[in-house]
């Protein structure tokens, strides 16, 4: 008892947090996701055709922001190959990491983790090796099962290269294959080598970058619960119709005799 008591107190927080704030306004303003969606209509945005811009994948995202933000991205500042200066003061830095060294489970769990805990959709992403090569993107989703991104300048075996296109990245499939895992019919499934490809020579840093104004433009994703938080969530909600199932049984005196009120009322 004492722990489905605690984790429904851990839920209840976790869901307080939440939804205060930006959400009690959610209704008035559309996500960043939703704005996002409706860019990838225009031309130079539709995933599969030639990208707005061609052969500069910073260049590109910082083309997204323009339209998603008013802002452009553009110029910003990359330094160590993930970091960003920021120079212009619209956008900063929400969290960094370095992976392991190589390619695992563990790697694996702790870039979801990372992830999950500090991405946006909408958000840009730089990684790459301190003194080598850099990537950047834009976070279309994330969540329990797969990242999903908007990017160009990055090879896709069933997409021309001069392509922009949404990718997911399932994280079961990351941490099992590093290469890019592609259907029997040619689409790809889950685009692993967008990280492993960098990993080859080791570790790598990872940052998520934010517009400052985004609150006041997009509603916040709602929060992804852990499987952990799930299994809370499930077994809260199993006491919770535990208890008012026993509120529609008849009570038992001292005497085990089921009692009634001066109205002759089942007292429940």
């Amino acid at each position: 008892m004492k722990k489905i008591l605690s984790c429904m107190m851990a839920v209840v927080m976790l869901l307080t947090a939440s939804f205060t704030g930006t959400y009690a306004y959610a209704a008035e303003k559309p996500t960043a996701e939703e704005v996002l969606a409706e860019i990838q209509t225009q031309t130079g945005f539709v995933s599969g055709e030639t990208a707005y811009i061609t052969g500069n994948c910073y260049a590109f995202v910082a083309a997204v922001c323009e339209r998603l933000y008013g802002v452009t991205y553009y110029g910003e500042g990359l330094y160590d190959s993930y970091k960003c200066y920021h120079r212009s003061g619209n956008y900063y830095t929400v969290a960094e990491m370095t992976t392991g060294n190589s390619l695992n489970s563990e790697t694996v769990e702790a870039m979801k983790a990372f992830f999950l805990e500090n991405a946006y959709p909408g958000d840009v992403v730089h990684y790459g090796r301190p003194g080598g090569g850099t990537h950047t993107f834009m976070v279309q989703s994330v969540d329990e099962e797969k990242l999903t991104v908007f990017q160009a300048n990055w090879p896709r075996k069933d997409m021309p290269y001069a392509a922009c296109h949404i990718d997911e990245i399932y994280w079961d499939s990351l941490a099992e294959n590093e290469k890019s895992v592609y259907n029997e019919d040619g689409s790809l499934y889950s685009m692993n080598e967008i990280f492993a490809n960098r990993m080859r020579g080791g570790a790598i840093g990872i940052s998520v970058n934010r517009f400052g104004g985004y609150e006041e433009l997009y509603s916040l994703p709602a929060p992804t619960l852990t499987k952990e938080q799930q299994q809370c969530l499930e077994e809260a909600v199993a006491v919770k119709e535990e208890l008012q199932l026993s509120e529609l049984l008849p009570s038992k005196n001292a005497n085990n005799a089921t009692m009634y009120n001066e109205r002759g009322l089942l007292v429940s």
